[in-house]
């Protein structure tokens, strides 16, 4: 298995790999192997990543139109809608994998247990200064009996008031 190989990044070839141990021939539709004339063909041979255009399909590197090309690690090559990327062993291009793309990201979690233990804090505040009593069906107390109104409520020697 070779090291050096082609990528698939777009269209029909995406997610598939060509190892460069042969030439690789690309066509004019972006299939590999060409399904009708050869657009170009990539080669590696004496350490050297080469491009030749082949017919009149236009073929560009990294955006720009070629007719012959070098190239290394991170090119990007496309040929009408397929979009292919070189990849090499040990290359690293800035422009592809810049400092920001490869840097550990850091956990989230030590960010999530914070914001819960602010919004529990918020919580038991709330619950304690009365704010969500408005949604709590609380026991309503029984309301005040008058002594005068209750059958056993008064004195019988107080005549009632009128």
């Amino acid at each position: 298995m070779s090291l050096y190989r082609l990528k698939g990044t777009a269209g029909a070839v995406i997610n598939r790999n060509f190892d460069l141990e042969r030439p690789v021939r690309i066509g004019a539709d972006g299939s590999i192997p060409p399904s009708g004339n050869a657009a170009a063909e990539v080669v590696f041979a004496d350490g050297r990543i080469t491009l030749v255009r082949q017919g009149d399909t236009p073929v560009q590197v990294n955006g720009e139109a070629v007719d012959t090309a070098q190239l290394v690690g991170g090119d990007e090559i496309r040929v009408a809608g397929c979009r292919f990327m070189v990849q090499a062993p040990g290359l690293r291009p800035e422009r592809i994998l810049t400092e920001d793309a490869v840097r550990p990201r850091r956990s989230p979690w030590p960010w999530v247990i914070a914001l819960a233990l602010v919004i529990a804090a918020l919580a038991v505040a709330g619950w304690r200064l009365g704010w969500f009593d408005k949604w709590i069906d609380a026991p309503t107390p029984a309301p005040a009996v008058d002594k005068q109104d209750s059958p056993s409520g008064g004195d019988a020697a107080d005549p009632p008031q009128t």
